[in-house]
Parts: C-alpha cells; structure tokens; sequence
C-alpha cells in the first residue's frame, strides 16, 4: 500500500506548521547521521552501532536489565539518562527508504492529526 494523498477537508488557509516542522527535523537528523557514520543505506559499520547505542532506545539500558545472552553487540557503556532515548530514538531512521516510508506516511496523516487535535 502507497498512499499518495487523502481527502479530509481543512479549515481555509490551515497550514500544517508542525507537521512540516517534524518532517524537517527528521530529516535534519537523518543528515546528521549519514555525516557521523559515512553511511547512507547501510548502518552496520562500527560509527553507526554507536551512534544507534547511544541514542537508541536500548531496552535492557532502559530497564537497567543487561541479560547475559550474546547478542554479538557488546553493550559497554548505557547513556547517562537511558529514558532519554525513548525520545531520542523517535527521530532515528535506518535507511533512506525508512525515513522515506515513514515522512510519507506523516505527510499525509499528520495533517489530519494536526487538525483535529491542535498544535499542542
């Protein structure tokens, strides 16, 4: 499924101001992160598992339960504010077709989203 559009009519003149903002910011971050790692497609160098450990919501970081099972990514330091990341990781895409897949998808919906509950 590819959407291309939606007909849920606006108030005249409304401009979806925080939805084009949220946009510019992922994509912002994106750049940010194809500058850290070199990569633009493929994120498994060793700049990327840092940058997606660092910032990345890491489950057993947040919980504060590492488990003893080799997952073969040594986890050796968690961020100084682990719950961090849970915001953090909403901006964080793996690829230019995930950031694209998923801009898409806000483009068309977060308009609506936006209309209906506000710019809050």
């Amino acid at each position: 499924m590819l959407p291309i559009g939606d007909e849920n009519p606006h108030p005249p003149g409304f401009k979806p101001i925080l939805t084009y903002a949220l946009i510019a910011i992922n994509v912002i971050i994106f750049l940010f992160e194809v500058a850290v790692t070199g990569q633009f497609f493929d994120f498994s160098n060793r700049q990327a598992m840092n940058l997606f450990l660092n910032w990345g919501a890491v489950p057993g970081c947040v919980t504060g339960q590492i488990s003893g099972i080799n997952t073969g990514v040594d986890i050796i330091n968690c961020p100084a504010i682990p719950e961090l990341t849970l915001l953090t990781s909403t901006f964080m895409h793996g690829g230019l077709m995930h950031l694209g897949g998923n801009m898409l998808f806000l483009w068309i919906f977060g308009d609506n989203l936006e209309a209906k509950f506000g710019r809050v």
